[in-house]
This record gives structure tokens, sequence and C-alpha cells, in this order.
């Protein structure tokens, strides 16, 4: 019953792989080109701008939720010859002369994503911009922080090179698996050598991580979980012979653990045991504090981001 308790208290964090998560995704960004990326501005009436602005690559931005904002097509205009004024003549007036007209190409159907770039500001809210606003009335201006906040277009075939964007930093709880291939006692009163104890130690840890971007990250906290020690002559007083016993005891402490590339999890972990068993009496690191290092792999990916980061 106690090694069923044992193993069902491991799995639960275990389950979640080494807690080694992502940052939250937090919008799309738009990687470096050599393509110049159009903005465009739509009016509350839905009218698109004439003129656009250069995407600046270091904003991030949020799509609107309704995603697409498709501009339909619009047919060709034929040029028209210009007509010569009519003098009056017989009693008829005079007609005014009617220059040419340029005709227009047809202009295909064109879809665009709808996004907004946050101004940080908590809970402002997104508006439209009337065509007044400085830099709209050229070709020549690039997206600026007066631009935050407003519903904007870009070209969908702009956006098919979107990518997630992740905040630089990131803080969350996490509950976690801590494995400690062993532990080192220092030497104290009653035990004047140091010693190595190579009980395999697997339990939960609980604490507050802070992740960079989605490269890795780094997490505090502490553990508490149940333990058996083997007991032998070398850290029980009570035992003079070649024998060995198993003590229950609870390990408990806290650790400083990295995680790197999502993949591996390597820290430093200080920590004590306390024995229950009449045994626990005499072993010579009751309560005295252990070193130890944690290193562990995470094999699977049960936490991959795929929500969207719409608003």
């Amino acid at each position: 019953m106690r090694s069923l308790l044992l193993i069902s208290f491991m799995l639960l964090p275990y389950i979640n792989c080494l807690a080694q998560k992502d940052n939250k995704e937090d919008g799309y960004e738009l990687p470096e080109s050599t393509n110049i990326i159009k903005v465009y501005y739509v009016t509350a009436n839905g009218s698109i701008s004439s003129h656009y602005k250069i995407w600046n690559n270091v904003y991030f931005f949020y799509i609107d939720k309704d995603g697409t904002f498709t501009v339909p097509a619009q047919p060709a205009v034929a040029a028209t010859p210009a007509v010569a004024a009519i003098p009056a003549a017989g009693g008829n007036p005079a007609v005014a002369a009617v220059p040419a007209k340029m005709g227009k190409a047809a202009i295909p159907e064109k879809t665009f994503y709808k996004i907004h770039i946050p101004s940080g500001k908590f809970d402002n809210p997104v508006t439209y911009l009337n065509g007044t606003e400085k830099g709209w009335d050229g070709d020549e201006a690039t997206v600026v922080s007066s631009d935050f906040d407003k519903w904007l277009l870009i070209e969908k075939e702009d956006m098919d090179t979107k990518v997630s964007h992740f905040k630089t930093y990131g803080c969350s709880g996490i509950i976690s698996a801590l494995i400690l291939p062993l532990k080192i006692h220092p030497q104290n009163g009653s035990h004047q050598n140091s010693l190595v104890n190579s009980n395999f130690n697997i339990g939960p840890f609980l604490g507050v991580r802070i992740g960079f971007k989605n490269k890795g990250g780094m997490s505090i906290g502490g553990f508490a979980n149940y333990s058996s020690i083997n007991q032998t002559a070398s850290n029980n007083s009570s035992i003079s012979d070649k024998s060995n016993t198993a003590m229950d005891a609870l390990s408990y402490g806290f650790g400083l653990i990295f995680d790197i590339a999502k993949k591996t999890q390597i820290g430093v972990v200080a920590g004590a045991d306390h024995g229950f068993e009449t045994i626990s009496r005499d072993y010579l690191f009751q309560d005295n504090i252990w070193f130890a290092f944690s290193l562990s792999f995470k094999f699977l990916d049960f936490g991959s981001t795929t929500g969207t980061a719409n608003k």
C-alpha cells in the first residue's frame, strides 16, 4: 500500500514533464525580411487607406478575433478620350471641352489581417484611424508608437511568415518532478567524514519558474517526499555488523533548478531527512543538511503551444 501511494504521488507531477514549458505565447511577430511590408489602416466604416506605412520589425502584434479583412475586387475602368469644346452656333449653346480620363487597371480581391500593436497600457481600447493622423499622407513613413492600439491591416501574403511572439521573461507557478541520483552529507560532530548516499530519490517539486522567451528557465522552490533510507554501520551508530535495514523518512528542502533548451534540467538542491522509526534515534544524519545535484531529461512534450493570440 505504501509503495502504491508513493508511485501515485510521484506520477502526478512527473506527467508535467519536469515543468519545462515555454513562456506563454503572447501575440505574433514578423521576422526580419528584405521585403517592404506595407501597413494600411481601416476606418470605422470599413474603408481602407490609400496610403501605407512601412512595418517596423521591432513590434509584435495581436490579430483581431475576426481574423481577416477582405477588400472586394475592383473592375477595370476604360480610358476616355478628350472632347474638344463646341462653340455656340445656330442658336445652340456652347459645349465645354471634356478632358481625357485615364483608365484604371482591375484590382484583384485582397485579403488582409486586421491587427493592432499593443501599447502595454492596461485595458487600453483599440480604436480606428480617421486618416488625419501624422504620417499617413504618404508612403515613406514607418509605423511608430502613435500607431499603437489602432486597427491596422497587413496583406495576408506578408503574414504567411508570422511566428509566435514570447515574452522575454515570464513567471509562473510550477509543480514538477525532482530527481536526485545521490546525496552528499557533509561531515558533522558525530561523523567525521562526509558520506555519499546513492539512494535514488524522486518526488514533487513546487515553486516558481522564470522563463526566458521559449529557450529555457530557472525555478526555485521546495520539496517534501517520502523516502526509504538504507541504514548501515556507516550512517547509524546502533548497527555494528554488516547488516542493513530500511528506514522510513521524510526528505525535505529547497532547490534552484535550471532547464536548458527545454530538454535538460539541472540544479542544486539542499535538504534533510527525518526518520520516523526507532532506528532513527541513532541515525547520524537525522535532520542534518545534505546537498545534491538534480539532473533529468524531458523525453516527451505534452506542453506544445497551439493557442492563438487573438484579442
